[in-house]
């Protein structure tokens, strides 16, 4: 089997953090209540009564357990979908087959792709956006960004509507983006990158199929339509512009837990 590496659309999957204290936060809280007992049962007048004697053996108990905290504190227990991307990571390895997804958001997106990249080249003064066909891959990670520009990368997403669009959001609004935009820049070698929305129209058969699916059928179509096309709304209300910077304490805890993933994959097959 080939060795574990992340795509950069999936980082943020394996990158949230198990539900609970992590080792190393057990670990630190027994050793500090550890001092703080001890403090408080040096300072007992009494330490031959019922609260002494149970406070003493809190602490010996703390005392015997905290070597193994130790040595367990910096091993990462992976989150719940840490595991779930890992195993169907393992399971697309067995079985040779692929895990689809898709969805109306899917669809727009890949059908508009080239005209969103027309629209942001023209907006921006770009010129011309030659959307990459080429494959990425190193050590940890692997990918295909948007388009790549001699100082900095452009990955563009295409809004459903206009109130998934982010007109008003000051800050990235989707972590899974950001933790793409790290992936990419680490392997084009790239420090900047712009995560971009689009408002596009939407293509025609996918609105008839959302006015279908729902049973809008009591609603005038054209009216429903127009809820999908943007054409000759303010151009500026149809784009919007993220700007994401490298990040190397990120990049460098991506590694680790790409290898942690890698052990995990490793526990899990020894019990096939």
């Amino acid at each position: 089997m080939k060795q574990f590496k992340i795509r950069c659309s999936g980082i943020s999957q394996i990158m949230t953090n198990s539900k609970g204290k992590s080792n190393l936060e057990i670990f630190e809280a027994t050793r500090k209540t550890i001092v703080a007992d001890v403090e408080r049962y040096e300072k007992m007048k009494t330490k031959d009564g019922i609260t002494g004697v149970k406070l003493l053996e809190k602490i010996k108990a703390n005392k015997v357990a905290l070597p193994t905290l130790e040595a367990n504190k910096d091993i990462v227990v992976l989150s719940d979908s840490a595991k779930t991307y890992c195993e169907n990571w393992v399971k697309q390895q067995l079985y040779d087959r692929q895990k689809n997804i898709n969805s109306k958001y899917l669809q727009k997106g890949l059908v508009v792709e080239d005209n969103s990249l027309d629209f942001v080249a023209d907006q921006l003064g770009y010129g011309v956006l030659i959307k990459n066909e080429q494959f990425f891959q190193n050590e940890f990670l692997t990918g295909t960004p948007d388009a790549i520009l001699p100082d900095h990368l452009i990955d563009v997403k295409n809004s459903w509507d206009a109130f998934t669009f982010p007109l008003f959001d000051t800050e990235v609004p989707n972590k899974d983006y950001f933790y793409q935009a790290q992936g990419y820049m680490e392997l084009t070698g790239r420090s900047s990158y712009k995560l971009i929305y689009t408002l596009m129209d939407t293509p025609e058969y996918l609105i008839e199929k959302e006015f279908t699916y729902n049973n809008f059928y009591e609603l005038d179509y054209e009216q429903f339509k127009k809820d999908f096309v943007f054409t000759g709304i303010d151009e500026k209300l149809r784009i919007k512009v993220f700007e994401i910077k490298k990040d190397e304490e990120v990049i460098a805890a991506i590694k680790i837990r790409v290898a942690e993933c890698r052990s995990y994959i490793n526990e899990i097959l020894k019990q096939l």
